[in-house]
């Protein structure tokens, strides 16, 4: 047998083997939903209530789906939440499965620009869909309302990889517009979507363009940019609750320890475990970004380069807004959807670097890389079962208390606990809404199967 047959023969077992890793933990995503989501709108799933009540009295207003949630400005997933739930009678299992959607599709824009840009086969891509559908993040698993973040992260992805499209001149025409449009949802679905503007600036510069085509549509992103981030703060208040960001200068080594424990938490739950991951991957971006400069690699390299900022500007961002309320909290589940996407790409330029250039360096780090994640997947699912288990036992119990709120005390409101501290009282009118509009617990598929239990 020839070399080429060998070549080719490789190739073909690689995929046998390459294309069930890459579907399995796609398949126990839809499966942990399957198992472990209740359909109850709990924490802030119930601003909702409002807004279908206002849909189903006829007079929902742009204003109300523009009006600002904590910091963000959630205009798309809350139209996406609203279909959704007219569609299925505000069943939060839906919208579960709907977020599980846009991670398959944040995955595939990941999977069409390995193939584009990093030039290794297959098998290597099987780590990418390990990290997306981590459970680490299993809060964005099992909450309807984290469709927020999710929606900010798939088209901060789709928008930067379109962008990097912008290369070829034939696929040009369509890839800068639906960029633009791509970032614009991406900002209007929550605060981490703004990066994407400054990241995908970057990338236009380092993109390998002619000088006008480069200036040109340079400068059209940037006034979109400017226009978007305008518009996003137009009657923009500070929350409340935020912490004061004062605590950065008078603690900063806190600060820094904050940042790289939300970075190293896409991989680990334990907070010395992860802030020495964090440490780590740190210094392996730092080196999988010069491998890229040192060989020439920077323009072939872009969109990976640019998911970076886009990342880790999110997660400075949050170290600016909730660092001050303690170290604890770096290790919230919802941050790991953003501290992912750093990890993903310095992963695939480490790839990149060891097949180009096979120097040892290259290797040991791209190995470092591997072995961190193969470490990190046995506690990352046994953690992420048990706290799967413990959230769907407290939801089966609201489920129950909100079916039966008529006579529940007003403690028992407690754990359907609304946006901040809303009173027991506004929680009934909003559960007589849901009870109204047949929505929730009160869809009648729903009271047929408690019978049937």
């Amino acid at each position: 047998m020839n070399s080429p047959a060998k070549k080719s023969l490789y190739r073909r077992v690689a995929s046998l083997v390459a294309v069930p890793l890459i579907l399995a933990p796609v398949a126990f995503a839809f499966y942990y939903v399957r198992r472990f989501g209740v359909d109850v709108p709990l924490n802030d799933t119930w601003t909702m209530v409002v807004l279908f009540e206002s849909l189903a009295a006829g007079n929902l207003t742009v204003g109300e789906l523009f009006a600002q949630h904590n910091e963000h400005r959630i205009f798309f997933p809350r139209i996406a939440m609203l279909a959704i739930g007219v569609a299925t009678a505000f069943d939060n299992v839906a919208i579960l499965y709907a977020i599980l959607g846009c991670m398959c599709l944040t995955l595939a824009t990941l999977f069409f620009a390995f193939r584009r840009s990093v030039g290794a086969g297959i098998v290597f891509f099987i780590p990418a869909p390990f990290l997306v559908f981590s459970l680490g993040q299993y809060w964005n698993m099992v909450q309807a309302f984290q469709i927020t973040l999710v929606f900010s992260q798939m088209f901060g992805v789709l928008s930067l990889y379109l962008l990097y499209l912008s290369e070829s001149g034939k696929e040009r025409r369509f890839a800068f517009p639906g960029a633009v449009a791509s970032a614009v949802v991406a900002s209007f679905s929550a605060a981490p979507g703004l990066p994407v503007w400054p990241a995908g600036l970057l990338l236009l510069l380092i993109l390998p363009l002619a000088w006008r085509t480069k200036r040109n549509l340079s400068v059209a992103w940037g006034v979109s940019g400017l226009v978007a981030g305008a518009v996003y703060f137009i009657g923009f208040e500070s929350p409340p609750e935020h912490t004061s960001s004062r605590y950065m200068f008078e603690d900063p080594a806190m600060s820094a320890e904050f940042f790289l424990t939300m970075l190293g938490s896409s991989l680990f739950w334990e907070q010395n475990v992860a802030f020495g991951a964090g440490v780590l991957l740190l210094f392996l971006t730092s080196s999988a970004l010069l491998f890229m400069l040192e060989n020439g690699k920077v323009g072939e390299s872009a969109f990976w380069i640019s998911l970076i900022p886009f990342s880790l500007a999110t997660l400075a961002a949050t170290t600016v807004a909730r660092g001050g309320s303690g170290l604890e909290n770096a290790l919230n589940e919802k941050y790991v959807t953003y501290s992912i996407l750093a990890v993903v790409a310095t992963y695939m330029m480490l790839v990149k670097a060891a097949k180009h250039t096979r120097t040892p360096v290259a290797v040991f780090s791209l190995a470092a890389v591997v072995v961190v994640l193969a470490l990190s997947l046995p506690p990352s699912y046994s953690r992420g079962m048990e706290r799967g288990e413990d959230t769907r036992e407290r939801r089966e119990e609201a489920a129950a208390i909100l079916a039966d709120h008529e006579s529940q005390p007003d403690e028992a409101f407690g754990i359907l606990r609304n946006y901040f501290n809303t009173s027991p009282e506004t929680a009934r009118k909003r559960a007589e809404t849901l009870e109204s509009l047949g929505y929730s617990v009160f869809r009648e598929e729903e009271r047929e199967a408690e019978a049937a239990r």
